[in-house]
């Protein structure tokens, strides 16, 4: 026998034994690893969304720890026969925010169906989480891949930043390592050699862990400070993405479910970048040279001479072409001057380049469109839709915020979505339904909504707007929410957030007092007017404000901190001590609690522990002057004491 037929007798062995061990591990109900697992990140354990009514067992509901993030829905165990199951999945566009589901485009699904298809019975779920990234929606279709699914409506794009996600040692992996594990994972046999593998204590490729539920960097931080442009990992999270959608049209149409796309629009015109930086490559000469033409730029704005003032900003893009801030007013000026589609090219362009990308970069947009094209998906092309709806770049006409539609445009992409099913063959819209039809339900139902929702809707707008520190967007919302809700704490607490950031710090002390007269466990409330009373001098009360706190909470991230600080003031050098100390327990890379630290233990004569204190801090830190200059005084003075 030649080699040749040698060769070819051996593949067609090896992969006749590689199908029939395929086959035979699908006989036994194995899976492969991409149906089962994500490989760019692990969780802790899961908790249900949906558990057994206790009062019903014939229904599912919301279980009630996750109504935090979850609307309260309901739907029967067992389907009933003909009806027709959809579940809405996605972020909290999905959800409804910032009103609720009633508002969404799964709920307007839920009113239109009935006249837009009268001989169909349909069951429609929204299973949308508030701040849900596209890999914890995965997770939610694996829970409701088991309850009967005839549809997936899946909205998702506008998360993906804003948890921290390292992705362990996928980073330093080769793409063609990936790439041939990502492939081999879709076979059965390699994920029962990975499966057993990792039993036996082997490596798997590493991912990063995240909680059992969201935590967001917006709820960790005091805002998009927490942000840095890093491209790199803006790449993985793409990838990741584009991994979750694949996956997830996996998971969907393995129940026989057919799935929908809708394409992730966002505010460009009424939306300022929530974070830009300049470029880190760029020369102290070069940033002098952009920020000087920038300002140039403005300056001609305010004497009306906006063609000169596009031509500087046109320049200082020319040395720094990332500057997400200018480019978002490049596209003001053009707007005025009636150059609608270069203006949209730059607010597109500040949408992109926002260091704090909390609404779907266009290549993310891409990706649903491609996913969606590849794998035969129907989809709604939501910023193609607003184009053809208004004629113009969607703007505060369309969107509540930077991404939260309208209670219109969701009934709008609602009859989309109905438009786009009946085009595909998956239902029939009876011949009298209309877009008006859609509209005068729209109508009758926002109408008929309690004026504490409107309240409720504000007020997490005001939340937002005052996280992303746009104070003057936030505080009117924030009023808007009291005049219908007087007694809502959270609005007297973003009011109080907008006047300490504005240096009036008696009226952020009497909204903070309100918002605790209404809620005397609002923590964050507690915990600011300890800063509030802090920045007045009563260190006293600004203590009494911070043990509270901590009662309220013990891991609170700053209420220790302040606490010491407080501490010192008052002269109560071992108390301090004591609770820097406890801080350091908690954050032993906390380079400014060591320095405090180091400062008590200096002021009270303790050289050498104030050295070591010091010496700590510039291991954290090397850039720390601070800390460099205190060390050398100390070590010239030998063991004396210096007193501040």
């Amino acid at each position: 026998m030649s080699l040749r037929k040698r060769l070819a007798f051996a593949f067609v062995a090896i992969a006749s034994c590689f199908l029939f061990v395929e086959l035979l591990l699908a006989v036994a109900g194995f899976s492969a690893r991409t149906d089962r697992t994500d490989p760019y990140v692990g969780f802790g354990a899961t908790l249900p969304l949906f558990v057994l009514d206790p009062e019903d067992p014939e229904r599912r509901v919301t279980a009630p720890n996750k109504r935090r993030w979850f609307n309260a829905q309901s739907f029967a165990v067992r389907k009933p026969n003909a009806t027709r199951r959809i579940f809405c999945l996605g972020g909290s566009t999905t959800y409804g925010r910032p009103y609720d589901d009633r508002t969404s485009f799964c709920g307007w699904l839920r009113a239109f169906l009935p006249e837009a298809d009268p001989d169909g019975a349909y069951e429609v779920v929204n299973a949308g989480g508030i701040s849900y990234a596209s890999y914890r929606v995965a997770r939610v279709l694996e829970e409701v891949a088991g309850y009967e699914p005839d549809l997936v409506v899946l909205y998702t794009g506008h998360n993906e930043f804003l948890e921290d996600r390292t992705y362990a040692n996928l980073r330093d992996r080769p793409a063609w390592l990936s790439a041939a594990d990502e492939s081999l994972s879709r076979t059965r046999s390699y994920s029962l050699l990975h499966r057993v593998l990792l039993a036996r204590g082997g490596s798997g490729p590493g991912s990063a862990r995240l909680s059992r539920e969201v935590s967001t960097l917006l709820d960790q931080s005091i805002g998009p400070d927490a942000y840095h442009r890093d491209d790199a990992q803006h790449a993985r999270i793409l990838e990741h993405f584009r991994f979750n959608l694949e996956r997830m049209v996996g998971l969907a149409r393995g129940t026989g479910a057919e799935i929908v796309f809708v394409v992730p629009a966002s505010n460009l015109r009424g939306c300022t970048p929530f974070k830009s930086e300049p470029l880190a490559t760029l020369s102290a000469q070069g940033r002098e040279q952009a920020d000087s033409r920038a300002r140039r730029a403005e300056s001609l704005a305010a004497t009306e001479r906006v063609e000169d003032a596009i031509q500087a900003l046109e320049a200082a893009l020319e040395v720094d072409p990332r500057r997400a801030d200018w480019l978002h007013r490049l596209g003001e000026l053009r707007l005025a001057t009636g150059r609608h589609a270069a203006a949209e090219a730059a607010f597109i362009a500040a949408r992109d380049e926002d260091v704090c990308p909390l609404r779907a970069p266009t290549e993310f947009q891409q990706v649903v469109r491609s996913v969606a094209e590849r794998r035969q998906v129907a989809t709604v092309d939501l910023p193609s839709r607003l184009q053809a709806w208004g004629g113009g770049i969607p703007g505060e006409e369309a969107f509540l915020d930077h991404v939260h539609p309208t209670a219109e445009v969701h009934g709008r992409l609602a009859d989309e979505i109905l438009q786009a099913l009946d085009a595909q063959g998956w239902l029939r819209l009876a011949s009298g339904w209309s877009t008006e039809n859609a509209l005068e339900i729209q109508r009758a139902t926002v109408a008929g909504m309690d004026r504490r929702a409107h309240g409720k809707a504000l007020r997490n707008l005001a939340k937002v707007l005052a996280w992303a520190g746009k104070d003057g967007e936030a505080a009117r919302a924030a009023e808007r929410a009291l005049a219908i809700e007087p007694e809502d704490s959270e609005s007297l607490f973003v009011l109080g957030t907008v006047a300490q950031n504005q240096g009036e710090d008696a009226l952020a002390l009497a909204r903070y007092e309100r918002a605790l007269d209404l809620d005397p466990d609002y923590v964050s409330a507690r915990h600011n007017l300890g800063v509030v009373l802090a920045r007045l001098g009563r260190w006293g009360e600004a203590v009494e404000a911070y043990r509270a706190t901590l009662a309220l909470d013990a891991e609170h991230p700053s209420a220790r901190f302040n606490l010491a600080r407080s501490l010192v003031r008052l002269g109560l050098d071992d108390e301090a001590e004591l609770e820097y100390r406890r801080v350091l327990d908690a954050q032993p890379e906390d380079a400014d609690a060591w320095f405090n630290l180091g400062r008590l233990y200096e002021r009270n004569g303790r050289s050498r522990e104030a050295q070591r204190a010091f010496a700590r801090v510039l291991e954290i830190e090397p850039q720390a002057t601070d800390a460099e200059a205190a060390l050398a005084n100390l070590r010239s003075t030998g063991s004396q004491p210096r007193v501040p």
